[in-house]
């Protein structure tokens, strides 16, 4: 019983140790450039597309990291030298969040980030004017997308390695804090 109690004291003793490791990753990751993957898209009028992927898929409000990226394609290929706007409103009252002015981009994979103050669901819309095209220079593509904003604590129960951390970590730490409990108590 005792050689049970050991091994189990040292496999919750190896995986709490683990989980508090950090990762290294490599500084030297040369660069590299690819279309934004997955999230929604939308095809528009003579070939055009436009992709939005929201990070995380799912923002929180507070959260500070969350971005808003796009890709406008044309016939599933870059469009360069782009002007994009974009305008986030709360959806039901219409009340305008965030607004972007024209900006000028290389390509048309574009990134914007935000801080959504509330949580609820928004509509999300980007403005693109294009030098290539004759009709899209003065006429912007237009896409619109709704989206959802979560609590901060919806987001931790959606993310599997908070799950572990918050809860599997403490109920081995727990076992084993009790493992030893019992195996000193003889």
């Amino acid at each position: 019983m005792n050689s049970i109690i050991r091994l189990l004291l040292l496999a919750t003793c190896v995986t709490v140790i683990l989980t508090a490791i950090p990762v290294q990753y490599p500084r030297s990751i040369p660069f590299a450039y690819a279309h934004f993957l997955g999230g929604t898209t939308i095809n528009l009028s003579n070939g055009y597309q436009v992709r939005f992927v929201p990070s995380p898929s799912v923002p929180a409000a507070g959260d500070k990291s969350t971005r808003l990226n796009f890709s406008v394609l044309e016939n599933n290929s870059d469009i360069y030298d782009v002007y994009v706007s974009l305008q986030v409103k709360k959806t039901g009252t219409g009340e305008t969040v965030a607004s972007y002015p024209y900006r000028p981009h290389e390509y048309s994979d574009v990134s914007f980030p935000l801080i959504f103050n509330d949580t609820g669901n928004y509509n999300v819309t980007i403005y693109t004017l294009t030098t290539g095209d004759q009709t899209h220079r003065s006429v912007p593509l237009q896409a619109s997308f709704n989206m959802q904003v979560i609590s901060p604590f919806q987001a931790m129960l959606m993310n599997a390695n908070v799950l572990f951390v918050v809860i599997v970590a403490p109920i081995a730490a727990g076992a084993a804090a009790m493992s030893i409990y019992y195996w000193k108590r003889k």
